[in-house]
């Protein structure tokens, strides 16, 4: 139900059209239950208030309506408002009384300041007692955006609130680290398919934690305590991989000095985890196919298959709808192996989640002759401005590097710069603006920039040739670089 507050009396409102005051309100209706979003609007004129109903209606919100800063007060103690558009001018208590009571009173509300008469002064002291904009009529689709980005963070916000909650009652592997939206989803898809004893396709950039998503599933598993056994397809000759996962009997073949079980018995009443299914041989991904469809294996040179108890955990950096259309994998076998599938988000889409991860690393790695043992918040923004093509593994060896290199208690800026960048072009260092929710670090890009060159003259010697080489960009650009930043006359060797 639709409250609005009139200058004599609160009425609830029921119908489209109603009369107040002599002047007409278009009016709509909104049920409480249908819709979560409370917006609460506040001016004199009931045509403005008319006007922003009907730019929101569309949006299904619950809106709520007051011609004054007392009666919009009544309207917050009463119901929980999450934005609020007030009118400057208004007879009674103004919009910057108001707005100083709804900081005061209501930090959770954001309010956004509306007037007829703009000036700068004006703008500047809504901002700093707490306005999230400030916008002159007549009303532009800006105001509309505005509202639109709240909804949507405070959406965000509830959605990563539920499920952290819900990850928390039901996620019970701790070396799966991560709190951003993406990995929370990630770990409460575990968490609902680690029951079922089906086989399970991993998909991910290297890097990612394709791995430990596999050993999270197998631990949140009825088969927890059984084995987990991991196959590296990428890492195991193809001349060899199909003895290592079915076995051989004795005298099989040339060099065959005892029987083997192989990895697939291994790993029977537990988990057997393929990575990079992708490079097994076709021949061999003949052979997997029929395991999985007869749960059953026949050594290398044996007559008879053995049965086996096995679930299958997969998982592959490639395309494997791709390969199969190149004739590179077998298409019954990527059916059979995706009855269900699991992305593991890349770190550049999940940056929120560095921090902990960094801190993590820093304490698995620690070392008694390093004095390293926390890192700075600018040099946290840092981190979190590179792309880390490489994942969580690159983020963890730029800790295992940081911490052998580090002379300092506390990893700073310049030590990013020093000991990581020069892995990486200049260029690919990016504005804290890039970053979700990244505070201004007070660096700047020439910092930087001038770091990296510094860094790298010193590890050549000096050498300006070399230092291009490792910094990959021209020995002109070079020389300019240091010309530019004074770097001309330092001691290199």
């Amino acid at each position: 139900m639709l409250r609005i507050f009139g200058r004599s009396r609160t009425i609830q409102i029921s119908i489209a059209y109603v009369t107040l005051a002599d002047r007409h309100l278009f009016i709509m209706t909104r049920n409480e239950q249908d819709y979560t979003f409370r917006l609460l609007v506040v001016d004199d004129e009931p045509n403005m208030i008319n006007s922003l109903k009907r730019m929101f209606f569309a949006d299904n919100y619950d809106i709520y309506a007051a011609f004054d800063g007392r009666q919009a007060l009544e309207v917050l103690a009463s119901v929980e408002i999450h934005a609020a558009i007030i009118d400057v001018n208004m007879p009674g208590m103004g919009g910057i009384t108001l707005l100083e009571k709804i900081s005061e009173h209501y930090p959770n509300v954001e309010a956004i300041m509306l007037t007829g008469r703009g000036g700068v002064e004006m703008a500047v002291k809504a901002m700093k007692l707490g306005a999230s904009d400030f916008f002159e009529k007549p009303l532009t689709d800006g105001l509309r955006k505005k509202i639109h980005n709240i909804h949507d963070l405070r959406h965000l916000k509830i959605e990563n609130a539920r499920l952290r909650r819900q990850a928390s009652r039901r996620f019970d592997y701790p070396d799966l680290l991560g709190n951003s939206v993406h990995f929370l989803r990630l770990k409460d898809t575990i968490a609902h398919i680690a029951m079922l004893d089906t086989p399970i396709l991993i998909l991910g950039e290297t890097g990612t934690g394709k791995e430990r998503v596999a050993r999270a599933v197998h631990h949140m598993s009825p088969r927890a305590t059984k084995p987990f056994v991991v196959v590296d397809c990428a890492g195991i000759s193809k001349t060899v991989i199909e003895s290592e996962l079915y076995g051989h009997a004795k005298g099989a073949f040339t060099g065959a000095m005892q029987e083997s079980c192989g990895l697939i018995r291994t790993a029977d009443t537990g988990t057997l985890f393929i990575d990079e299914i992708g490079e097994l041989p076709l021949d061999v991904q003949g052979k997997l196919l029929r395991t999985l469809q007869e749960n059953e294996v026949r050594p290398m040179g044996c007559s008879e298959s053995i049965a086996v108890n096995v679930r299958f955990i997969a998982a592959t950096h490639r395309d494997l709808e791709a390969e199969v259309e190149a004739g590179r994998f077998r298409q019954d076998l990527f059916y059979r192996l995706n009855v269900i599938s699991i992305n593991v988000p890349p770190l550049r889409e999940r940056k929120s989640d560095i921090p902990l991860l960094f801190g993590h690393f820093l304490e698995k790695h620690k070392n008694p002759h390093s004095a390293v043992t926390s890192i700075s918040e600018d040099a946290l923004h840092l981190l979190a401005a590179h792309d880390w093509p490489g994942n969580v593994r690159e983020l963890e060896n730029a800790a295992r590097r940081l911490i052998a290199l580090g002379g300092k208690e506390r990893i700073a800026p310049d030590d990013i710069s020093r000991h990581l960048l020069t892995a990486h072009k200049t260029a690919d260092v990016v504005s804290s603006e890039d970053v979700p929710n990244a505070k201004p670090t007070g660096l700047t890009l020439a910092d930087y920039e001038r770091a990296a060159i510094s860094n790298a003259l010193h590890l050549c010697g000096g050498n300006r040739k070399k230092a291009s080489t490792m910094l990959q960009i021209g020995e002109a650009t070079l020389y300019r670089k240091i010309k530019q930043y004074g770097l001309g006359n330092e001691p290199w060797r």
